[in-house]
């Protein structure tokens, strides 16, 4: 996100419920993630340290009554850097455990329609997976 204001506590809190929606989107929150999380966090404050209030918030996150639509929209995200910054960073989290999976790239595609980011903004945030789903695999020797 641009510099041209500091965050308040409030927009911390938001961009780092949209960040423990990214640790959580696999299902399992990595300590990993959490950590990056804390780092990102603590990168768009200056400081080496989150801010109490922030962290208690963060431990309360729970991704069954979050509501990423609202917060996103919140955030006022109006430039395609702006844009592009937040998906950088969710995908960050999203890699910290260092394993991508369907659900993780499914949660940034969430992220850049509810931020109305156009796909060049995240094309190369995304993993194309491709469903083999109709290949007959060989059959094996004695099945015939």
């Amino acid at each position: 996100m641009t510099n041209t204001h500091e965050l308040n506590h409030d927009e911390l809190a938001r961009i780092g419920s949209v960040l423990m929606g990214a640790a959580s989107a696999d299902g399992d929150v990595d300590g990993s993630e959490v950590s990056t999380i804390m780092e990102i966090l603590g990168q768009l404050v200056g400081e080496a340290q989150v801010p109490v209030e922030i962290q208690v918030h963060l431990e309360a996150f729970d991704a069954a009554t979050f509501d990423l639509d609202a917060v996103c929209k919140s955030l006022h995200l109006g430039t395609a850097e702006d844009r592009r910054a937040l998906l950088a960073l969710v995908a960050e989290v999203t890699d910290a455990d260092d394993l991508h999976t369907c659900d993780e790239d499914e949660y940034i595609l969430q992220v850049a329609r509810a931020i109305g980011a156009a796909p060049e903004e995240y094309a190369d945030l995304t993993m194309e997976f491709t469903v083999i789903s109709s290949v007959t695999p060989p059959a094996l020797p004695g099945d015939a």
